[in-house]
């Protein structure tokens, strides 16, 4: 268990890196921790920590640690805005269920590890979608929110 959005956040940057090639034909372009301000390619997942917050889990002197991780999804193409939106949107939901899958415990039989044994828990909580213009381009974002918990001793060295 970690109470380090950073690591949460490299993790989910070397799940997908891992399956760049199997997530939407043509693969990921690129992958960044944190947000970037030029996209310079046709698929680019960016990762960062959105928020954390840290409460008492009851007893025992530990503290529960909620995590909220986004993850970024920009596709860019020549392509009509349809097909741009779809591209985008597969390829969010792809992402969506292989971070959903790592982040469940062994015991559902996923496959899971929560996240390499990082979180109790795992799910993505939300997913926004829109678009931004970098560029003449037009580029979609759509943007998941993955909410993560983990529990640990108060007093972590």
């Amino acid at each position: 268990m970690t109470y380090k959005g950073s690591l949460i956040t490299n993790y989910i940057i070397d799940l997908i890196t891992d399956n760049k090639a199997s997530l939407i034909q043509g693969g990921i372009d690129a992958i960044y921790y944190g947000d970037q301000r030029i996209i310079g390619a046709a698929k680019v997942v960016c990762v960062e920590p959105t928020s954390k917050t840290r409460d008492t889990a009851g007893t025992g002197f530990h503290m529960q640690t909620s995590f909220e991780t986004s993850i970024i999804v920009y596709v860019t193409s020549g392509q009509g805005v349809e097909d741009v939106q779809l591209s985008a949107d597969q390829l969010t939901e792809a992402i969506e269920d292989l971070v959903n899958k790592k982040a469940t415990p062994s015991s559902f039989g996923l496959n899971g590890d929560q996240l390499g044994g990082l979180i109790t828990q795992g799910w993505v909580s939300s997913t926004e979608h829109g678009y931004r213009i970098p560029s003449s381009q037009l580029t979609r974002a759509n943007r998941l929110l993955f909410t993560g918990i983990s529990r640990e001793p108060i007093f972590v060295a």
